[in-house]
């Protein structure tokens, strides 16, 4: 298939497209629709460089844009998901009641791993968890995951001198 022969295929299905997208794609991600476009008409475009026995191209297409709608959808409730948790531990840091003293917090934080104080000392300075995971070149579920332990560690280290 040439460039001619695909812009013709574009101009004659772009309204199937379209509806797919308009169908399945959340109306808060509409500033994504050329991008579900872009990645539709280019997976389309490899398949049919390779093989042209697709039986019916509008049906083909809606199911490319109709799927890659639904992971975007996904994608951003996944995004969205992290940043409710990153919200959610930097309120936990603040409202708990056992870290509320900061006399007691940053001798506790000390006595911690140096791999969770890396952690919670990025939170501390305002990072977010994506740009912990960066910064300290980690997955995004170990940053997670050493917050969390540090936060426990740091709990029973509190405790324990207070008793």
């Amino acid at each position: 298939m040439n460039s001619l022969e695909f812009e013709k295929l574009i101009k004659q299905t772009k309204a199937a497209v379209l509806a797919a997208i308009r169908d399945t794609l959340s109306p808060s991600l509409s500033h994504m629709i050329d991008d579900v476009v872009q990645e539709t008409y280019l997976k389309a475009y490899n398949k049919l460089t390779k093989s042209t026995d697709i039986q019916n191209i509008y049906n083909y297409l809606y199911t490319i844009a109709k799927n890659e709608s639904i992971r975007i959808n996904k994608k951003e409730k996944r995004l969205t998901q992290l940043a409710s948790d990153y919200v959610d531990y930097q309120q936990q840091f603040a409202k708990d009641d056992d870290t509320d003293n900061k006399q007691d917090f940053f001798p506790a934080l000390q006595k911690v791993s140096p791999a969770y104080q890396a952690v919670v000392q990025l939170i501390i300075r305002g990072f977010s968890l994506k740009e912990i995971s960066e910064k300290l070149n980690i997955k995004m579920g170990t940053v997670k995951s050493k917050l969390h332990r540090a936060k426990f560690q740091i709990k029973q280290e509190m405790r324990e001198n207070k008793l």
